[in-house]
């Protein structure tokens, strides 16, 4: 199996800060998004993952991380929440997603402490994320 130095980014960041994602008590899917639980640090925070690959039925929390950073980033690249739902493809007329945006768009200044040049990252470019190729693949393959 090559050896990424994104995967090493990623297991070595998630080492150093105690990172997870599990299933939230709350399962119910909104919009085709699936609610997990990110942890970093004990700190909580609900997050709400488009998993169009399944990548969430595979057991590496890897993976998981992953898909719960990039959602962060998207949030965060977001200029506000109907630019975001637009971004999903999902509709803006939940309250809950509404809620959901607006929370993670306050804790997210506390979650960029953690990562270098206080920007989130999930470590796998995009590309690679996309068409399953080079480090996302080797993640998915394990």
């Amino acid at each position: 199996m090559p050896d990424y130095p994104e995967i090493r980014a990623l297991k070595d960041f998630i080492r150093q800060h105690s990172v997870s994602v599990d299933a939230s008590p709350d399962n119910q899917d909104i919009f085709n998004l699936v609610p997990v639980i990110f942890t970093i640090q004990n700190k909580k925070q609900h997050c709400y993952i488009q998993d169009e690959y399944d990548d969430l039925q595979l057991n590496d929390p890897c993976v998981k991380v992953v898909l719960a950073l990039r959602e962060f980033e998207l949030i965060e690249e977001s200029t506000d929440y109907l630019n975001w739902c637009t971004m999903m493809g999902i509709e803006a007329n939940s309250e809950v997603i509404r809620n959901y945006y607006q929370d993670t768009v306050r804790i997210i200044p506390k979650f960029k402490a953690y990562f270098k040049r206080n920007k989130i990252t999930s470590f796998i470019p995009d590309l690679d994320f996309q068409l399953n190729s080079g480090a996302m693949k080797s993640l998915r393959n394990r």
